[in-house]
Formats: C-alpha cells, sequence, structure tokens
C-alpha cells in the first residue's frame, strides 16, 4: 500500500504546521521583544540599589510592609515578560492595581540618583519598569523595602531613615523604640510635617502602632506606651 497520504490530508497537515508556528510567533514574539526591550533599557540606568543591600533592623523593615502592603512580610515575585500580561488580564478581571516592593524600591533609587529626569512621562515610567524589573529578579521584597527606606526623603535635608533617626531622635536606629519607628514611618510620606508641626503625625503614628499590634509585631503595653507618649521628641 502506498504510504504517501492523499493531497487533502497533506494540504490539512501543512494549514495545521502553518497556524502552530504562527500562534507561537505570534505568542513568543512579543514576549521575547519585552525581554530584549528591558535588556536594553536597564543597560542605560546606571542606578542600582547598593550592594550589599543595607540591613535595617526587622521592626523597622516590617513596619513599612505593615504600613504599605499590610503585611509584614509582603511576597514579590520576579517580573518576566509575561507578567505585564498577567497584570492586564487581572486588572481586567476587576483586580485593582497596587504598589509593589520592586517599584518602591526603584522610585526611590531613581529619586536620590540626583540626575536629571528623562523628559517626558512616558520615558519616567519606563526606566521605573526597567528597574523595578531589576530588583524584582535580584532582591527579596525585604531587600527591596530596605533599599526604600535608606534612601527615602524625609525631609529636604535628610535622607534614609538612619540619618531620620539621628536627625530627630538623637538616636542611632537600633535604638529606636516602637513608637519612634512609627512616627517615622508614618511620617516619611509627608516630609512637611517635620518638624514644625510634629504633633500632626499623633494619629497616623497611633494607626500604624494600631496595625503592628494586630499584625503581632507588638504586644498591648507596648503599643499602649507608645501611644501615650508625645511625638514632640524631635530635636
Amino acid at each position: 500500500m502506498d504510504p504517501v497520504a492523499p493531497p487533502s490530508r497533506r494540504r490539512r497537515r501543512r494549514l495545521v504546521r502553518a497556524l502552530v508556528i504562527t500562534a507561537l510567533l505570534v505568542t513568543i514574539g512579543p514576549l521575547l521583544a519585552l525581554e530584549l526591550g528591558y535588556q536594553v533599557e536597564i543597560a542605560r540606568i546606571p542606578e542600582r540599589p547598593p550592594d550589599p543591600p543595607p540591613s535595617l533592623p526587622p521592626l523597622v523593615v516590617r513596619s513599612l510592609g505593615v504600613q504599605l502592603f499590610d503585611t509584614p512580610d509582603p511576597r514579590m515575585t520576579p517580573i518576566y515578560p509575561w507578567t505585564p500580561f498577567i497584570g492586564l488580564a487581572r486588572f481586567y478581571l476587576g483586580a485593582r492595581p497596587h504598589l509593589i516592593p520592586e517599584e518602591l524600591a526603584a522610585r526611590q533609587v531613581m529619586r536620590s540618583a540626583g540626575r536629571p529626569q528623562p523628559p517626558t512621562k512616558l520615558q519616567r515610567l519606563i526606566e521605573v519598569a526597567a528597574l523595578a524589573t531589576w530588583i524584582s529578579r535580584h532582591l527579596s521584597a525585604r531587600e527591596a523595602i530596605s533599599v526604600a527606606l535608606s534612601q527615602a526623603h524625609f525631609a529636604p535635608d535628610v535622607v534614609g531613615i538612619a540619618a531620620a533617626a539621628r536627625r530627630f531622635f538623637d538616636k542611632s536606629l537600633e535604638e529606636l523604640d516602637a513608637g519612634e519607628i512609627a512616627a517615622l514611618i508614618a511620617g516619611s510620606a509627608g516630609p512637611s510635617m517635620y518638624p514644625d508641626r510634629p504633633e500632626r503625625l499623633r494619629a497616623p503614628r497611633d494607626a500604624l502602632l494600631r496595625k503592628l499590634h494586630d499584625h503581632g509585631l507588638i504586644d498591648e503595653p507596648t503599643m499602649q506606651a507608645a501611644m501615650e507618649r508625645d511625638v514632640r521628641r524631635f530635636k
């Protein structure tokens, strides 16, 4: 018997093969283009987090996790070319976009770099996205948060939470108690509160202390003692 398939079957096989190749190109092509674009863009950005990442007291790092991500130990998933597509799918399914540790660290690194910003918002977003991708592939969530805290602006002339501890409390970062840590973390979102109206920090400080207690990071007596103290301990 002749093993050669009839022409109609051969045409169907060629059609299926063409469809499979087209599907692969349509699927893999954009992913490869995104990865190539990332590699080109990250090579143009000289800024990187410090190596090794700063080592901060656990309560300091976990306090910012609670403040921004509502968990003391946020997870960070490495960003790969398919990640944006997953994010878009979740967005259209109703999920709300939220801040992620790698984006937080990337923004602080770029802000502290001191070089001129790109002329357009789109270019700035691309740079932040590229650096956030690099951070997600090289650091843990806790390391990314530590980088953000070490380069955050707590006042126009105070950069980094260690410098803020010395400036506002005349202490090293390791010497801060829970109330002082909560005051710095709560105030980092609004440096204009320092130092002329520190009492405006009481409400956000106390709110963070309650969150720390709810997550089991501080006990009830520690929370109450910190909330009873006046905020006016700034130099």
